[in-house]
């Protein structure tokens, strides 16, 4: 299409011009006719005009770009903007997944059509910090000079750039190295009190923020959980509770935003840790029945700006708890949501869904300000890539903006924003879990792609709920909808193969120990020859090819540092089919009586009936000692 762009539109033309390229639109005097008129309203009208031509009236910049998305729509709509920010946080360290400069500028063109105006950048150690050369030390990481690029690329598209950085624990890969050492709680927490940290955290936060000349950060100070009983119990001999703790690093954090008048934006979950002792760590921060004490709302009561994060119910009236909970210790402006990439291979929309739409009725309902939607690697790295969020940052702008939309509005604005089809994206799902299977309350689920794809063969730790080929048509099923989806998706179809070969590799690992097994117990040899003449070596064709394919398309999407990681477990994932292929061999050649190890007694991974999902890989491989415990 052509079009011609008048009006008021000096201070977004570059911006223009960018998305214009990504949509393959075309400018010209003789195109479409697009008036641009800024006013003070709070959303956007986009209105044809007559049979060549279209109104787009806007508030600020965010509203310009969204609109542009209608017109690829072809459709007329008036919207009100329901907050004063629609964020969205990517995980740039827990992931080990940092992009190159061109891709993040793609990524925020794609926010800048679907409306968000806040780009939050989540990095624990990916940034050069002047004076700490450990800092971030053999990781990827953005310079100086990048962030100012980025800076640029976020203001072409009116987008605020928020940096969150850690504050307290989540520190362990900084934590590790010797310039570090006397300013440590524990492995993975900073300690409070110590000069160091603070010597350390200024630092870190002027790198942080004065290249976005950002107006607030965020600065995490959650999930501390052995806060006041490590390094501090020690040199003191006197327990002292978190929330004590928490109230002395206020004291020195809340001068360091003054003085670069930053907003001060945190998470405020250690409080609802210290109100709520009991229970899992689940219950305890999310509990709203127990009354907080007041000890504990005085520790808290600082000129901060709380973050409710929350991305496991499915009740919009617990998110109203919760949001009602922080404001009884604090100002609570901000939410997080998330986009649940976090699991493996796939990227779980049907939790995503279940929890992102009752999240954001209750923020509305709340009068929330700054609703953000995250991602997460949960410290384990991620197989998924940046693109396959996609249909979450839409959700999640859909209801920020206007009327809620139906799942067929959704997908149109989908295909308008993205060129993309929300029928294959959500088949990234079935990657972790089966089709029938319905989202579970709090943070358990089935992930497939991490579990069953990782393990040993002969012994895996999950076999205990293998108990016959069901999960082999499942793979099937996923395997040949994610062909499919590569096909349809435009430049976003390439990333769908590695998912479409992982269930190509689990078509056939799933069931490979069950299946062993029994052939094993049965004394049937000639399956047993089978499996280790035709089936595992094809098995090994098809983890190579995987591999290969996920090497390739990582290193066109992010800074090399951080692939070394799965360079480990495609690695091990290849030796142990060569094990087993030996251990196998080795009994049908009768140089062996018998397998241990497919004799040993399969117990449940946590006590339940139900394959539970597994945040880290080297649970999932193996039950032995693999690393220092000290």
């Amino acid at each position: 299409m052509k079009y011609c762009f008048q009006g008021d539109i000096e201070e977004v033309k570059d911006g223009l011009k960018y998305i214009s390229d990504l949509l393959g639109w075309e400018s010209g005097e003789d195109g479409i006719s697009v008036k641009a008129v800024k006013k003070s309203i709070n959303g956007l009208n986009v209105q044809q005009t007559d049979a060549n031509g279209w109104l787009i009236e806007y508030g600020q910049k965010a509203h310009f770009f969204r609109a542009l998305g209608f017109i690829n729509q072809k459709k007329a709509v008036s919207e009100e903007f329901h907050f004063e920010s629609c964020g969205f946080q990517l995980d740039l360290s827990q992931t080990n997944e940092v992009p190159h400069l061109h891709e993040l500028k793609e990524m925020l063109a794609r926010l800048a059509l679907m409306g968000y105006n806040l780009f939050v950048p989540y990095m624990e150690d990916n940034f050069e910090v002047p004076d700490e050369p450990y800092f971030g030390y053999m990781r990827s990481r953005y310079t100086e000079k990048e962030f100012a690029e980025i800076n640029e690329m976020a203001e072409m598209f009116g987008i605020e750039i928020m940096p969150m950085i850690e504050g307290l624990a989540h520190q362990a890969n900084v934590l590790r190295w010797h310039p570090y050492a006397n300013m440590q709680e524990d492995a993975n927490t900073m300690l409070v009190g110590e000069p160091r940290t603070y010597e350390f955290l200024e630092h870190v936060l002027d790198a942080a923020t004065k290249p976005f000349n950002a107006k607030r950060v965020y600065i995490a100070l959650d999930e501390a959980f052995e806060l006041g009983k490590g390094e501090s119990l020690r040199r003191s001999g006197v327990y002292r509770p978190s929330f004590d703790y928490m109230r002395e690093h206020m004291e020195h954090l809340i001068p360091m935003c003054e003085k670069r008048n930053l907003e001060f934006v945190t998470s405020g979950d250690m409080y609802m840790l210290a109100s709520n002792p009991d229970g899992s760590v689940f219950e305890r921060l999310y509990n709203t029945d127990r009354p907080m004490a007041q000890e504990i709302k005085d520790a808290a009561n600082y000129p901060v700006n709380y973050c409710m994060w929350d991305y496991s119910h499915l009740e919009e009236e617990t998110y109203e708890k919760l949001f009602n909970r922080y404001r009884e210790f604090g100002t609570c402006d901000y939410f997080e949501s998330g986009i649940w990439n976090w699991l493996g291979f796939g990227v779980d929309y049907t939790k995503t869904f279940a929890t992102v739409i009752p999240g954001m009725r209750a923020a509305k309902k709340c009068k929330i300000k700054h609703p953000i939607v995250t991602t997460w690697g949960n410290d384990t790295g991620c197989e998924n890539f940046w693109s396959d969020l996609l249909l979450g940052m839409q959700l999640f702008a859909e209801y920020s903006y206007g009327d809620e939309p139906d799942m067929t509005e959704l997908a149109a604005r989908f295909k308008a924003c993205t060129g993309c089809e929300m029928e294959d994206f959500m088949e990234l799902s079935y990657v972790d879990h089966l089709y029938d299977e319905a989202p579970r309350p709090g943070p358990g689920y089935t992930n497939f792609s991490r579990s069953l794809l990782w393990q040993n063969i002969l012994f895996g730790i999950f076999d205990y709920y293998i108990r016959d080929d069901s999960l082999t048509p499942h793979f099937k099923r996923s395997a040949e909808a994610l062909e499919k989806a590569a096909t349809r998706n435009g430049k976003y179809g390439k990333y769908f193969e590695t998912r479409a070969m992982c269930s190509r590799v689990l078509e056939m690992k799933a069931t490979m120990g069950h299946r062993i097994s029994e052939a094993y117990k049965a004394g049937n040899k000639k399956l047993l020859h089978r499996i280790t003449d035709e089936e595992l070596p094809e098995m090994k064709r098809r983890v190579e090819a995987l591999y290969k394919r996920h090497r390739e398309l990582w290193y066109s999407v992010y800074k090399p540092f951080g692939w070394e990681v799965e360079d480990l477990r495609y690695g091990s994932l290849y030796a142990v089919i060569d094990s087993t292929i030996f251990r196998l061999n080795q009994y049908l050649n009768g140089e062996v009586s018998s397998l241990d190890e497919i004799t040993a007694t399969r117990l449940s991974f946590d006590g339940g009936e139900k394959i539970p999902r597994t945040f880290s890989y080297m649970w999932a491989y193996t039950s032995n000692v693999y690393e220092p415990r000290n």
